[in-house]
């Protein structure tokens, strides 16, 4: 195990960094940031958990505010056993951190999915009014096809 300091702005991890540490925010604020949306990260997060099945983070990691970061080194799960054998304690602190992490993308998607369901409302809605229109006016209508 080793400490990392990181201040306000600086990356710990880039999109696409081959995953070779797996971290846990002792203080500070890390900001996760997806290609839509960025996640703040407290204290107790452990950050890599995504990238560790992979082997590649998908998703950059930049310090809100000045951060110390306990980093482990990773190359494969079967590292998750020596780092919980040097440091059993961690064990429930990954638990705990993965299932924190778990439940903000879960409320991530939620969001997502309120804020997706409001887009399709209003784009149907429009469409319904152009319905009204052309046929008000004698138009033919156009057939939408979904995109995918």
């Amino acid at each position: 195990m080793e400490v990392v300091q990181l201040k306000k702005g600086d990356y710990l991890i880039t999109s696409g960094e081959p995953m070779n540490a797996l971290y846990i925010l002792m203080k500070g604020v890390i900001k996760l940031q997806t290609k839509y949306n960025a996640i703040s990260l407290q204290n107790g997060s452990v950050i890599g958990l995504m990238a560790s099945l992979t082997g590649v983070h998908e998703y950059a990691y930049v310090a809100e505010q000045d951060c110390m970061i306990a980093a482990y080194e990773y190359d494969w799960t079967d590292d998750y056993n020596r780092i919980f054998t040097e440091q059993p304690r961690y064990a429930y602190a990954f638990l705990h951190a993965a299932l924190k992490e778990c439940q903000l993308v879960f409320s991530w998607c939620l969001d997502m999915e309120k804020k997706l369901k409001n887009i399709a409302d209003f784009v149907l809605k429009q469409y319904h009014e152009y319905e009204e229109i052309c046929t008000s006016y004698g138009f033919i209508l156009k057939e939408v096809t979904a995109v995918t």
